[in-house]
């Protein structure tokens, strides 16, 4: 126990957020996570709530949440969303999902501050038992709860807390939990989003990277439009699916036409009248919140889905979503 305590000393007396040199940063979690693992064999997680979720967990957020989008690199970057599990009576579990958004980002534990406090490390537990926890480059999305280490410091993941992460300049960005809060986890979901322009964005699906989906909502003589663009593949070939169809601002829910266009050629040689426009099939849309649509698709050939997309860029200025 002793060399892994001059480890871990060694470790924190040179904070890794110092070094200039990401893959250096990248080593020194990596050598800090095994020597912290190699402390904590045979202790129980602390503030795991057994049997309320089992791993593998969700990648999928639910309820309140609370997001940041961090660069972890010049190339890279990833979505990190905390959000709660409610257990049983004032009980609920916290969960941390990464979602990776442009390359691989390197995702290895975080920082807490709760009343007042610091922890002084934290695992990012991916299993029940806690022996298996997340350092490495991130390819798909992978959702951990906060261990703390030693497991003698107090922390309550139903309490209020700042979970910091380091981005790619060696600062800190900051996610403010607040305290668990059992009245805001309906027993039925929330009603789905009214369409409305807030909507308006690109969304994607980060384990089809190189697909993606744009909605436009506006006016048309006064009359609420939506305009849909799909940007995807037939058979091995690029397709760019197109619609349009008017709604009303009590609608939650959109079905229309799909489109798809050939024919015509690029640059000057384009002609309007060489466009052939092909009914490919119909889309349905709903928004379950102001970040995710849910696309049914149901073409003429071809097998029918269903795809929820995230957004993939915040909102600015007064494009916001009731």
């Amino acid at each position: 126990m002793r060399s892994v305590t001059a480890l871990i000393i060694a470790v924190l007396a040179f904070p890794v957020w110092a070094q200039s040199d990401l893959e250096d940063l990248q080593r020194n979690d990596q050598r800090l996570l095994q020597a912290m693992a190699a402390a904590k064999q045979g202790v129980t997680p602390k503030e795991f709530t057994t049997g309320c979720v089992t791993s593998p967990f969700s990648t999928t957020p639910t309820g309140p949440q609370w997001t940041a989008n961090i660069e972890t690199s010049s190339t890279e970057s990833v979505k990190l969303t905390a959000w709660r599990v409610p257990c049983s009576g004032n009980d609920g579990q916290l969960l941390l999902t990464f979602t990776p958004v442009i390359g691989a980002p390197f995702v290895c534990g975080v920082n807490v501050v709760q009343n007042g406090t610091q922890l002084s490390d934290s695992f990012l537990n991916i299993s029940s038992s806690g022996l298996d926890s997340l350092c490495t480059a991130l390819l798909v999305p992978a959702t951990a709860y906060i261990d703390p280490f030693p497991a003698s410091q107090t922390f309550d993941d139903d309490g209020a807390m700042t979970i910091f992460y380091r981005n790619r300049t060696g600062a800190f960005q900051q996610i403010n939990v607040p305290a668990f809060d059992p009245a805001a986890y309906q027993a039925t979901p929330p009603a789905d989003k009214v369409l409305q322009g807030g909507l308006s964005g690109t969304y994607w699906l980060p384990t089809r990277s190189g697909e993606g989906v744009v909605v436009d909502f506006g006016l048309a003589g006064g009359q609420p439009v939506l305009f849909f663009t799909w940007y995807t593949y037939g058979v091995r070939n690029q397709q760019w699916l197109t619609g349009a169809n008017t709604f009303t601002t009590s609608q939650t829910t959109i079905t229309m036409d799909v489109i798809n266009t050939t024919g015509a050629n690029f640059g000057a040689a384009f002609f309007p009248q060489d466009v052939v426009r092909n009914l490919w099939g119909t889309v349905t849309m709903r928004f379950p919140d102001c970040s995710t649509m849910e696309l049914t698709y149901d073409p003429i050939v071809g097998d029918s889905g269903t795809l929820v997309l995230t957004r993939l860029f915040d909102r600015m200025g007064l494009a916001g979503c009731n």
